[in-house]
């Protein structure tokens, strides 16, 4: 970061960084910037920091987020960025200012403010740590006073109450079998007790799914099937292993009669688009890609969509697939492109998207409504059935949601279906910090690129719980 002078009165300034790289070719990397409370990092409307990538550079996933975890106001100290995109690993140029922050100056302040850099960590563009790393702080002086250092937090007295361990509810026992009682006369002759009539058993309940994100749908046909294809997935556990066996299903639109059947989900692990039979007055549709845990944690994931050309995944107006993360899952640095790389219009056919975040490695959870068996602070999502839909007519006074999310009772037991998903095939090699890369086979972003970023906020999160 670049030293600055400026005049006494100002209340606003922009800090950048930049990066040298020496002879490294650099594709992303991950650093902390601390501020000074007098010379805070600027906050926008949505609650992030006032920071932006530089468009030259192009990396487009590129995420900024306050630290603490959590914090708000005068409460953050520190501003995590991680510098990537999803469509491209290509080196960023020696010298290229990499973003710039906004911040805001404490009026009739004089002194200087002092920015540091931690926690940096390169990346070339096999996913591998590049070292060794050095870094340059910054400073921001308004001459005429002293300097101005963020202290740190005083510890926590040693006379506070300490709070309560979570402690979860006892495993469910079931109860013991219900005999039935035989009714008739039951004399010293035999067979001649009458059994109560044999029970039915109930339907085995669908699979519990997360809703990951909804896509937009461009112009469709008005009648016909549309196919939407899912490929490329990878399932990143909060480790950043590979979770082996990650199932995918592809997905349909049926317009109007004589539309098969929705299909069931498939065994999870698994990424899946669910079947949908429209009606053919239908102009928006959407597709929703969502996720099958099974007995699996997944922080982070990848996968890619193919479409037909008559019914693209719309276009926002900054040329973006118009496509949208699910809030409840904490995947804010969640990104979404349009594929081959650089394409536009009809010359894209696929959208890849990559759900992450870049200040957690929480794993994507169903919420069990009113189990009471889930620690607080454990990020959930809305628990649906895995139940293909078909929406109404519009016009007939009922929603016509293209997806139907029905909670599932505390009662009732999962179970997955027995169609199968396709398992994700790649080779794969080890790198300096024990993550699984797969080699790239088709000229795209490879799975080290996710279990790199997935890695480097694991390394982050155990580098301050080393911290005194």
């Amino acid at each position: 970061m670049s030293d600055q002078v400026l005049s006494p009165g100002t209340t606003t300034a922009v800090l950048t960084m930049s990066l040298a790289t020496g002879d490294n070719q650099i594709a992303g990397l991950q650093a902390d910037v601390t501020f000074p409370i007098e010379g805070s990092i600027a906050v926008k409307a949505n609650g992030e920091p006032d920071c932006t990538v530089n468009p030259a550079i192009n990396k487009g996933g590129t995420s900024f987020a306050f630290r603490p975890n959590g914090c708000g106001g005068t409460g953050c100290s520190t501003v995590r960025v991680l510098v990537l995109a999803i469509d491209n690993v290509d080196p960023i140029p020696d010298g290229s200012v990499l973003f710039s922050c906004n911040v805001s100056v404490a009026p009739g302040f004089i002194g200087t403010l002092n920015y540091t850099l931690l926690g940096v960590i390169l990346s070339d563009p096999n996913g591998g740590k590049v070292l060794p790393v050095n870094n340059q702080n910054g400073t921001i002086s308004i001459p005429g006073g002293p300097t101005s250092t963020r202290q740190p937090t005083p510890p926590i007295p040693s006379t506070a109450t300490p709070q309560p361990t979570w402690t979860p509810y006892p495993t469910w026992t079931p109860s013991p079998t219900w005999t039935p009682t035989l009714t008739g006369y039951c004399g010293t002759t035999a067979g001649t007790c009458t059994p109560p009539p044999t029970s039915t058993p109930s339907p085995t309940s669908p699979p519990l799914v997360v809703p990951v994100f909804t896509c937009h749908v461009s112009s469709p046909p008005p009648s016909g099937e549309l196919l939407y294809g899912l490929s490329g997935v990878i399932l990143s556990d909060p480790a950043g292993n590979v979770v082996k066996d990650a199932g995918d299903q592809d997905g349909q639109i049926c317009f109007g009669d004589g539309c098969p059947p929705p299909r069931s989900a498939p065994a999870g692990p698994a990424l899946w688009i669910p079947d949908q039979t429209l009606d053919v007055s239908t102009t928006l549709p959407t597709i929703t890609v969502e996720f099958l845990p099974a007995n699996a944690e997944v922080a982070g994931l990848q996968c890619d969509i193919s479409y037909p050309a008559n019914a693209p995944i719309a276009a926002k107006a900054n040329g973006k697939p118009d496509c949208t993360v699910n809030p409840d899952i904490d995947k804010d640095a969640t990104s979404f492109a349009f594929r081959p790389s650089g394409c536009s219009g009809n010359q894209c056919s696929s959208v890849r998207a990559l759900v992450l975040s870049g200040d957690n490695v929480d794993p994507i959870l169903p919420v069990f409504p009113g189990n009471g068996g889930i620690p607080t602070g454990t990020p959930t999502a809305p628990l649906l059935q895995a139940t293909p839909t078909i929406a109404m007519p519009e016009g007939t006074g009922t929603p016509t949601p293209l997806l139907h999310p029905t909670l599932v009772s505390s009662t009732s037991t999962p179970s997955p279906t027995s169609t199968t998903g396709h398992a994700s095939a790649s080779t794969s090699t080890t790198n300096s910090e024990g993550c699984q890369i797969p080699t790239a086979t088709d000229g795209h972003v490879a799975w080290g690129w996710l279990a790199a970023v997935v890695g480097l906020v694991v390394r982050r999160r155990r580098g301050i719980r080393r911290r005194p």
